[in-house]
């Protein structure tokens, strides 16, 4: 590790010889090998982070499914008017006790495929707004004619806008300064204004039972360094939970053999010379097929979970806070 490495992203401790060890799944071609576990906060986060303006270039480039290849105008339409109410927004609405009618700013960071601003363009009034730095996301944002600014949270230069709630999923993780994103959020924020954040849910079943490592996921969280980081911060937390599919109870043994194998047969090619070390190369390992995603009967059809509020056995965590006035 560089000397900002043995940094704790959450505490900013420095990692010591105590601190617990894990295989990284994915990252022999960016240089990251292992998963080390702060003794202070509990977050673990990777051996390596890569530099900001490459991730950055990662994060732009990356090439993605275009969920909306194939589809005719009228199914376009079709697919911006959910046959459903998107779960997520529904429980941020009961637990804040806010209406559909109210006007409302929202901010969606990493807005992908747009899927959680069309239900909220859809069932609510709110003023909405996206963030998504990826080029061929930001086709798929457009096609759907929803409000959005190609650029990530770090790189958002806004004009004093500030926001009722802000939705940021399956972000975190990957950010090289968690600690700062969240700052940045609360400045985002009307007082009393909300936050809802999922991440990975990092507990030791996850550990124990994973293929892989999503690349480039930096940190892993669970609940208990989700809410310390958070009320470090002076956010109040409203609730915290999982969501999602269930985690398995372990790995199968076939699993593991190719799991263990692709690892220490990857790192033996790098340290042969045989494999670079770039996250931009990563980037263009995904070679998607262009056929039509999404069949004609699905269209407007939505998968939706029931948000399990203070259980943690499902893949996604989640945390609902305020920012305090």
């Amino acid at each position: 590790m560089t000397s900002n490495d043995r940094k704790c992203l959450g505490c900013k401790k420095i990692f010591t010889s105590k601190n617990q060890i894990q295989n990284y799944y994915y990252g022999v071609n960016i240089g990251i090998s292992k998963i080390l576990k702060c003794e202070h906060c509990g977050l673990s986060q990777v051996n390596y982070i890569p530099a900001k303006k490459e991730l950055d270039t990662f994060y732009q480039q990356v090439k993605v499914e275009d969920i909306l290849f194939g589809l005719t105008p009228e199914e376009i339409k079709k697919w911006k008017q959910p046959k459903t109410e998107d779960s997520v927004i529904k429980f941020i609405i009961k637990k804040l006790k806010i209406d559909k009618g109210q006007k409302i700013n929202f901010l969606d960071i990493g807005a992908g495929n747009g899927i959680i601003l069309v239900h909220a363009n859809h069932y609510t009034n709110w003023k909405t707004l996206g963030l998504e730095p990826n080029i061929q996301k930001s086709k798929i944002l457009k096609k759907l004619g929803i409000n959005f600014l190609q650029t990530s949270l770090d790189n958002y230069k806004h004009s004093g806008e500030k926001f009722d709630i802000i939705n940021m999923s399956q972000v975190l993780e990957h950010l090289t300064n968690p600690m700062d994103a969240l700052k940045k959020i609360n400045n985002l924020l009307n007082p009393s204004g909300a936050v809802w954040i999922d991440v990975p849910n990092c507990i030791d079943l996850y550990f124990k039972s994973r293929l892989s490592d999503h690349s480039p996921h930096l940190t892993f969280w669970e609940s208990s360094s989700l809410v310390k980081i958070f009320e470090k911060l002076d956010y109040k937390v409203i609730s915290v939970g999982s969501f999602g599919t269930k985690i398995k109870s372990k790995i199968d043994f076939k699993d593991f053999i190719v799991r263990e194998s692709k690892y220490y047969f990857g790192w033996t090619l790098k340290k042969l010379g045989f494999l670079s070390s770039s996250v931009s190369s990563v980037s263009k390992e995904n070679n998607y097929s262009r056929g039509r995603i999404i069949d004609k009967d699905q269209v407007g059809i939505f998968t939706q979970f029931n948000i399990q509020e203070n259980n943690f056995q499902y893949h996604k965590l989640y945390l609902l806070a305020i920012k305090r006035a």
